[in-house]
């Protein structure tokens, strides 16, 4: 599987387009990008999780604060998302607790940096266009946040609950704490409730430290 690395040029290249949707819905492509980087992302965290099943040559030029990987995926925003979905369910399946740590470790780490570059859109100067930008990102795969950020938000709709169990869960947690805590510039992402543990939606806290 062929890579391509999104760098500081392909940054400002998009970054306009993420900024002038952040009151609408974004376009098709752009969607389909963010769920490309997300599944090269998640490659790269296999990689330096030393994970059997790596794919080495998608994550390849992945884990730096000036690129990484954006894996291709054919199709439209739902068509991708199904497979991203697929993808990340095979990471994680038949793995041990130790082998599940060390990947949301690596998860947290890849996200963080991807959100630190998000942070640095045009018009990231407050809170409420911080959270409306995680509001569209999430937006994009299917995922309902509600309630402003710092502070408690709370996750009625996730398309990946239907195929995650709740260890799959908390593990993926791993890389929302990462973009979140890196489009904020740090601080901790704690979930309480989850929608795979049988709770009626995702409740979790966000704090600045």
């Amino acid at each position: 599987m062929k890579s391509k690395r999104f760098t500081e040029a392909d940054r400002s290249k998009y970054c306009p387009l993420y900024a002038g949707s952040l009151e609408r819905k974004m376009p098709e492509k752009l969607a389909v990008l963010e769920i490309r980087v997300l599944m090269g992302l998640t490659a790269s965290a296999m990689k330096d999780a030393a994970l059997p099943g790596a794919d080495r040559s998608a994550a390849r030029g992945a884990g730096s604060e000036k690129g990484f990987s954006i894996l291709p995926c054919r199709g439209t925003r739902k068509a991708c998302l199904r497979e991203y979905q697929r993808y990340t369910v095979s990471c994680l399946q038949n793995r041990s607790g130790k082998e599940l740590a060390l990947l949301r470790k690596a998860m947290y780490r890849k996200a963080f940096a991807a959100g630190r570059m998000l942070g640095k859109l045009p018009g990231m100067t407050n809170d409420a266009a911080r959270t409306r930008l995680i509001r569209l990102l999430y937006k994009n795969i299917d995922i309902q946040i509600v309630g402003s950020m710092p502070g408690e938000i709370t996750i009625p709709r996730c398309s990946f609950s239907r195929c995650y169990t709740p260890q799959m869960c908390a593990v993926m947690s791993g890389m929302d704490a990462g973009i979140i805590c890196g489009i904020f510039g740090g601080g901790s992402l704690t979930f309480t409730r989850r929608l795979t543990e049988g709770c009626p939606a995702c409740q979790a806290v966000y704090r600045r430290n």
